[in-house]
């Protein structure tokens, strides 16, 4: 066994091989080493890179978008008797009003910078970094804060609602 505060060290083939180390204080203020052993099944090497060394990566808010998309998909689908109004799938802008405004209440504070859109059409946060990294020329100074942001915004919602 070794540690590492290199994420080049990491196998990606087999992440189910790798434990995240802290240390905690108790209510004593006493340290404690915990370990915790990465799901090989569900972890990608992207989300070890953000949980383990606070790298930012865009692929890893797509992944998240896209796990959230396609399980309200699936959660619309359950609810529904009528097999013939099943969806097979949800454009971005419905997912963005019906899933992130509606039942997340989060607001329409960004311009929206797909393709499709009109000029004062609005998105939430993380449907505006999913729009930029999908066009780059639309990314502003700040994209980063408002990456690490949205990616915090999508793991709560991930860990809430699938998990």
């Amino acid at each position: 066994m070794f540690a590492t505060h290199s994420n080049y060290m990491i196998d990606k083939k087999d992440l189910g091989r790798y434990f995240r180390v802290e240390k905690k204080a108790d209510e004593s203020f006493e340290e404690h080493t915990h370990a915790t052993q990465f799901d090989k099944k569900l972890t990608s090497y992207a989300e070890v890179s953000f949980e383990v060394f606070d790298i930012l990566d865009e692929q890893y808010h797509n992944e998240l978008y896209d796990k959230l998309r396609d399980w309200y998909v699936k959660e619309c689908n359950s609810k529904e008797v009528d097999e013939t109004k099943h969806i097979e799938n949800i454009g971005i802008n419905p997912f963005d009003d019906q899933y992130f405004k509606q039942i997340k209440k989060l607001a329409k504070d960004y311009q929206d910078t797909s393709k499709k859109s009109t000029k004062d059409a609005k998105v939430t946060l993380p449907t505006y970094i999913r729009n930029c990294i999908h066009y780059p020329a639309n990314k502003k100074l700040n994209f980063d804060e408002k990456l690490r942001e949205s990616i915090s915004i999508l793991r709560e919602y991930v860990n809430s609602d699938i998990k």
